[in-house]
């Protein structure tokens, strides 16, 4: 068995980040009970992150990157920003988890689902689209390497999600 990691960034107002703000902000409507997260990664037992971004963290290019692999202290420059929910899986499940994960590797970053869902918030349009373009969104590429179902999930929803699937919140 190995453990596998979900890290949820928390949002914070001080910081300058819009985006983070306005999508946590935004996904406390749906799911008023979870904290203020923005962001999600999946992290595997080598300590390779995965998810898709607007933030070039390693430095590596100058483009948006969409879905990567990044490593976890690159990652998690800000540790206090960061929960991490984890829970034992075989080895075998994390192997289908990575293949799935490279499998949307490389993918643009789904902009137009991030800003269409704040306008259409049953995101029937925002689903097609995501689909067509095989663009993807931070906690919507988790879900998908964790399941491999893509499916429409907020970060704050994604907590719903890990919780009631036997995930545990870590103590800092």
């Amino acid at each position: 068995m190995i453990t596998i990691r979900v890290l949820q960034y928390r949002a914070d107002r001080q910081d300058g980040h819009f985006l983070d703000d306005a999508i946590s902000d935004w996904t406390w409507l749906f799911n008023p009970k979870t904290p203020p997260y923005s962001h999600s990664e999946v992290c595997f037992s080598d300590n390779l992150c995965f998810s898709s971004t607007t933030r070039n963290r390693s430095g590596t290019t100058k483009k948006f990157i969409g879905t990567r692999f990044e490593d976890f202290e690159i990652v998690t420059r800000n540790k206090s920003r960061w929960d991490i929910y984890a829970k034992e899986i075989s080895n075998v499940n994390e192997r289908e988890m990575i293949d799935r994960a490279k499998s949307i590797g490389g993918r643009a970053y789904y902009f137009f689902g991030i800003f269409a869902d704040f306008f259409l918030p049953f995101g029937w349009l925002s689903g097609i689209v995501g689909k067509k373009l095989n663009q993807w969104y931070c906690s919507q590429a988790v879900y998908f390497v964790l399941t491999g179902q893509r499916k429409r999930i907020s970060p704050r929803r994604l907590t719903n999600y890990l919780l009631h699937t036997g995930f545990k919140l870590q103590p800092k």
